[in-house]
Parts: structure tokens; sequence; C-alpha cells
């Protein structure tokens, strides 16, 4: 009797068993039915940033920059950068390159010092227009000698300085500063080259004819000048361009010159190059990766524009290219000539009736 009670027990854990087993291997089948057999594919960031080609490649710019210098052994310009703006509290050198965004960057030099609100607040009040003066405010002017001092008192602190260029299209930037400064009166810039501009101005009657200076052409401009004062007297731009690829004298204004002969560009040694083209997304990769963003009173900040200078419906290639319609290919290539470091440094090119300049 004792005997078929341990067999009927062992008969009956087996098939207890067996059930677990079925009811085990139901509910994982069920699971791998719900649930896909492989895990998840992670995001392909490498195409993430091919849609978004900003993100992730400012410091790679600036080496390629300094690879290229050397390569073509252009580290012979070694003049210290005259507009360098540097926020010692921040650690933060950056070289401001005429139209190329300037006045937006001064207001985050100003939003990112430790001055406080109300020395901000008085600084925008004082000046009505947003240039180099607001910047200097929290940033002054330091001598060669004084910035390599303190470049040095940095790094016996075991910290290092962030020094950051922002670069435009060549021709992008030269349209915007021809459109603002020679374009409708700058009196400053006009006393300063307007009777140089001027001794163009038999060549250009000639071939575009005295009709196209009159109120109904615009006086000459290739677009209608909505915000300041237009004459005929002033500059057209193939004027301009003239004096440009004929004149040495012609790079004597900042607006304009290349940015390889104005920012000491081979021999500082930049680590950040953002582009004005992504000017927003690149600001913001630059103020997160070094860490600047935590300092800075919003992030709205970065969505200012400051001093815009062309219409709202238009984008800067498409004015550049429209102006470009008066030049002749001869002219084109010449103009290359000049800005043809910055193109080749930054990775800059222009196509323009199926021709390519880079």
């Amino acid at each position: 009797m004792k005997t078929k009670s341990i067999s009927f027990l062992v008969l009956f854990s087996l098939c207890t068993c067996l059930m677990f087993l079925k009811l085990a291997s139901k509910l994982q089948s069920q699971e791998s039915q719900a649930e896909p057999s492989e895990p998840p594919i992670k995001p392909n960031l490498k195409k993430v940033n091919e849609v978004n080609p900003s993100l992730g490649i400012l410091k790679d710019r600036a080496q390629n920059l300094n690879d290229l210098c050397a390569k073509k052994n252009l580290n012979h310009n070694k003049a210290f950068p005259t507009e360098l703006f540097v926020l010692k509290e921040r650690n933060l050198a950056y070289c401001a390159v005429p139209k190329a965004g300037t006045s937006t960057w001064m207001t985050y030099l100003v939003d990112l010092s430790t001055k406080p609100q109300s020395f901000k607040d008085g600084i925008y009040n004082h000046f009505s227009h947003i240039g180099f003066e607001v910047g200097r405010q929290v940033a002054p002017r330091l001598s060669p000698n004084k910035w390599m001092s303190w470049v040095n008192n940095i790094h016996e602190r075991n910290q290092s300085e962030i020094r950051i260029i922002v670069v435009r299209h060549p021709f992008e930037r030269l349209v915007s500063a021809f459109r603002q400064k020679l374009e409708r009166l700058d009196p400053t810039v006009y006393r300063k080259h307007g009777r140089a501009i001027s001794n163009y101005r038999s060549e250009y009657i000639a071939k575009f004819g005295l009709q196209s200076l009159s109120s109904d052409m615009n006086f000459g401009a290739i677009l209608p000048v909505n915000h300041g004062t237009r004459t005929s007297k002033l500059p057209t731009f193939w004027e301009f361009v003239q004096w440009i690829i004929r004149s040495n004298g012609s790079m004597a204004n900042i607006h304009w010159i290349p940015i390889y002969n104005f920012c000491s560009i081979c021999a500082f040694g930049y680590d950040y190059v953002v582009k004005h083209e992504h000017y927003h997304e690149e600001n913001l990769e630059f103020m997160q990766e070094t860490g600047l963003f935590k300092y800075l009173s919003t992030s709205s900040v970065l969505d200012k524009k400051v001093n815009v200078n062309r219409p709202d419906e238009m984008l800067s290639t498409d004015i550049t290219k429209l102006y470009f319609e008066v030049l002749s290919n001869e002219e084109i290539q010449k103009l290359f000539q000049v800005y043809q470091n910055d193109f080749q440094l930054f990775n800059y090119s222009f196509t323009f009736r199926n021709v390519t300049y880079s």
C-alpha cells in the first residue's frame, strides 16, 4: 500500500511539472509575439548629423582650418586680431568678423558677463545702435602683451581659454557689407571711400546707361533701399566691385576685408569655427559644448537677430546671386581671387552661370 502511494505522488509531481512547463512555453510564445525578438535599432547618429550638418563639427572645422594653414604655409600672417573680445570671467576670446553676426554676438557677450542686470540694461539704454562699443563694455580691448599675460595666468590655474570665430560666405558677406555701408548712405564710410569708387562712374554709365541711375531704377540699386537714404551719387555694386578688384586700397575697411587678413586666422589657433549660414544651430551647439549655455539668462537670447540686412522674404544666397548678375564671369573670377583664401580655408564655394568657384 505504501509503494502505491509513493508511485501516485511521483506521477502527480510529473504531471504538475509538465503543466507548468506547457504554461510557461505558452506565455513565452505570447511575449515573443508582443515584442520583437531583437533589441530596438539605435538611432543612426551619422544620419542625424547629415540632416543637420551643423552639429558636432565646430572643433573639427577648427582643426581642419589649422591643418590647411600649415599645409598651405599660410602662418606668415601673425598680426594680433584687431577686434578680439575677451570675456575674462568666462575664459572666452571671440574675434568679431563684421557682417558675420557680430551685432548679435555683442548681445551674447553682455548676457554672458557677470555684470549686474542694471549695468547690462544701462548699456542698451546708452547705445542706440548695437555695435562693437556694446561688447567693449564687458570685454575691453587687450594689447598683445596683456593678452599673453592673461592666457598664461589661465594656464597656471590649469584652465584653458575658449577661442572662437564666426565666419560667413565671402561673397554673401561682401554683398551685405555693400548694401549696408555704401548702397545706402553711411556718412563715415562714404567720406572715406566714396570718391575713390566714383572714379568708375563714367565706365558704369557707358556700360549700363544714365537711365539706370534714375529714381525709377532705384538710383542704381539692385534692390529698393527701404531703410536709409539712397541717391544717384552713391556707388553702385558694379562700381564697388571694380574698385575691389582694381585697387589695393580697397581692403582698408573691416566690413569687406578678407577674414584671412583680419583675424590672424592661421596664427591664433581657434578652437571653434562657427558658420553664419547655420547661425542659430551652431551657436547653440557651441554654448552647450563649452558649458557657457548655463550662464545665459535665458535660452531665448540665442533667438535674437540684430541688425538683419535683407528683406524677410529673401535668402542671403538669392540676394547675392541677384547682385552678381551685373558682373561678368571674368569680374567674378577676379573677385574670387581676392577672397580665395577665405573660400578655401572655410570650405566655401559659389556656383553661378554653371561655373563653380571654390
